[in-house]
């Protein structure tokens, strides 16, 4: 019988073999979880592979005729005038492939590109990109406020980076804050800005590459000084200070962009939750203090002290450039593997979940994980803090 999935639309688990598992250590090196297929996962444990007694997305009810609470969805745009820190759009990116046809790019870049479009793999010797600037821009913004919201009580916060689902996920939202799996948290989805579906440019020089591939602070303070106080003041909420009170959401470059804004601002955002990240050589233009981009995080991980940092990680076994050398800094799978090894190392409270015959933002696995994923993001939280529900 078809289940109510993280979109809210019934469907039927593709019908998958189970494959031998014959990993090297290396291979599992960081993974906590092997995932095989939508009620079927296996947990790494010392160095064997056990039954997990978890049923994946079974922490939300199949019964799409329950009844529970539900939550406010609001949209709204922000416009490019009123920020400072994005003040005009990115029309045109690129997508690094060391010059390889375009045909061959792994990374996929959009149609919408003309061919014969030329593509770098970012160095100290890549010459200047063309990027063209239009000006003003909207951007798509989603507010989720959930049921029973007192206004002027602190409120958790949740930032779903590419967000423009929120008002398909709001019924597992209100499922999982009504059975106290998750608390009774604010989700703003926020889109990259000019993004319109079927219609985003992305890679490196890319408007949505600006905002999300960039390693710094930058997004991280977009939100807290240009969108919280933005939502706060529309819809008469009042955000959590306390950094253990917020947490950052995305895929593939979005993922990205979650961890960063955690890593880099700890005081502002400490849970994560990342499918598919892009944790790859995306920066534009090349900075000579993160020459690799993305791709040296768990370099970075490894070198600086432990942060209060609380981080769900999910990849597909056939993610984005699964199949390119480490030279290459586009193996999404391996930059993954790399991530979990270092979190590992450092004592993190983290899962990574590797999804068997997955690709990158595989919905099933999506659809399957995420309710696991927000309640051990979420898990921990002192609900002393939450809002009433």
């Amino acid at each position: 019988m078809p289940f109510l999935s993280a979109w809210n639309v019934p469907f039927e688990p593709a019908s998958r073999s189970m494959p031998a598992i014959s990993l090297s250590d290396e291979e599992i090196a960081g993974v906590t979880h092997i995932v095989a297929g939508p009620y079927e996962s296996k947990l790494v444990a010392e160095g064997q592979w056990l039954k997990s007694l978890e049923c994946v997305g079974g922490c939300v009810s199949r019964d799409s005729t329950h009844e529970v609470p539900r939550g406010e969805v609001h949209e709204f745009l922000m416009r490019s005038e009123e920020s400072k820190i994005y003040p005009y759009f990115k029309q045109r990116g690129v997508c690094l492939s060391n010059l390889r046809p375009r045909s061959e790019l792994s990374c996929q870049p959009s149609l919408l590109w003309p061919v014969g479009t030329t593509f770098y793999n970012v160095d100290e010797n890549t010459p200047d990109l063309e990027v063209k600037t239009s000006g003003r821009y909207d951007r798509q913004c989603t507010v989720y406020i959930p049921p029973g919201y007192l206004e002027g009580t602190p409120a958790p916060v949740m930032i779903k980076i590419d967000g423009n689902d929120i008002n398909s996920l709001s019924l597992t939202l209100d499922k999982l804050i009504h059975q106290k799996k998750i608390p009774p948290v604010v989700v703003i989805g926020i889109m990259s800005g000019g993004a319109r579906p079927g219609e985003m440019f992305s890679g490196p020089g890319s408007q949505q590459s600006w905002e999300y591939d960039d390693v710094s602070d930058t997004y991280a303070q977009f939100i807290e000084t240009e969108v919280l106080p933005r939502v706060a003041n529309e819809f008469n909420i009042t955000f959590t200070s306390n950094a253990d009170g917020r947490a950052t959401w995305g895929i593939g470059s979005g993922a990205a962009a979650a961890f960063n804004m955690a890593w880099q601002r700890p005081d502002l955002f400490r849970r994560i939750v990342s499918f598919s990240g892009s944790f790859v050589n995306e920066q534009y233009p090349w900075r000579s203090d993160c020459p690799k981009g993305n791709w040296d995080m768990p370099e970075w991980i490894a070198a600086s002290a432990k942060k209060p940092l609380r981080v769900w990680l999910q990849v597909g076994e056939l993610d984005l450039g699964h199949e390119t050398t480490p030279s290459f800094c586009h193996n999404v799978v391996l930059a993954n593997r790399e991530m979990g090894a270092a979190l590992k190392a450092k004592g993190y409270e983290y899962q990574l979940h590797w999804a068997l015959q997955s690709g990158h933002a595989d919905r099933d696995a999506i659809a399957n994980l995420l309710p696991s994923a927000l309640e051990y993001a979420w898990e921990g939280y002192n609900w002393d803090l939450a809002i009433p529900s």
